[in-house]
């Protein structure tokens, strides 16, 4: 009689066993979603958003399962589409574009139901951004005029080389060494060191010539003594 018993509890535990696993196997469950909950700067225009099953879905079928939602809960048109190659993907690609800067929200239905029959249960939410068209306009105007900076300053550059090299050209086919150009600048500099150094000169000479004077005064008053 016990060895019955044992034996009719191992029958019911290893059918139940058999069941959970069943359970869980059958299960369908989101693997991914595109964008993720979360992100920001998307584009505005030519958004999709990409569901990945852990089975195969039928789009058309759960069509109403799927929403995106703007931040006053306005629906957006969506076209609800499959991969054939992929069925457990499912795309939602809309129709218009998005608004900058605001926030927008992926529903998906729990009553989703896959080709095997089983349901996703309980709701997901998905939030993201769109991009900000401001800040993108002045990124890309400040772009624009530092290559356009540098585009001057390469080519200023490039014919002052060009410049140069054709004048040492020059002078080594004539046989003239090649004569260095005035600077304003540096020329002024100099000559108003020039003048700085001669008047220190002109300043030193006078305070020698006066001690000299002292000095001869000094002793002309020590012989009258």
């Amino acid at each position: 009689m016990k060895k019955r018993f044992l034996r009719i509890l191992a029958a019911v535990l290893l059918m139940s066993l058999l069941m959970t696993q069943s359970v869980y196997a059958d299960s369908l469950t989101i693997e991914s979603i595109y964008p993720e909950d979360g992100a920001t700067g998307m584009q505005t225009t030519n958004q999709m958003a990409r569901i990945v099953f852990s089975s195969g879905i039928d789009a058309e079928a759960n069509a109403d399962c799927f929403k995106i939602l703007d931040s006053e809960g306005n629906e957006q048109e969506i076209l609800v589409l499959d991969q054939p190659e992929e069925p457990e993907r499912v795309n939602l690609v809309l129709v218009g574009n998005l608004e900058d800067s605001s926030e927008y929200t992926i529903v998906i239905d729990g009553k989703v139901t896959d080709m095997k029959g089983n349901q996703l249960g309980a709701e997901s939410k998905t939030t993201f951004k769109t991009r900000s068209l401001k800040t993108d306009g002045i990124i890309t105007t400040v772009m624009m005029v530092v290559m356009m900076v540098g585009i001057v300053v390469f080519t200023i550059r490039d014919q002052a080389k060009k410049t140069r090299e054709a004048e040492e050209a020059a002078a080594k086919k004539s046989g003239k060494p090649k004569v260095e150009k005035s600077n304003p600048y540096k020329d002024a500099k100099k000559e108003a060191e020039r003048i700085r150094a001669q008047k220190q000169k002109e300043k030193e000479r006078k305070v020698r010539e006066q001690m000299r004077k002292n000095e001869a005064k000094a002793n002309a008053k020590k012989r009258k003594k």
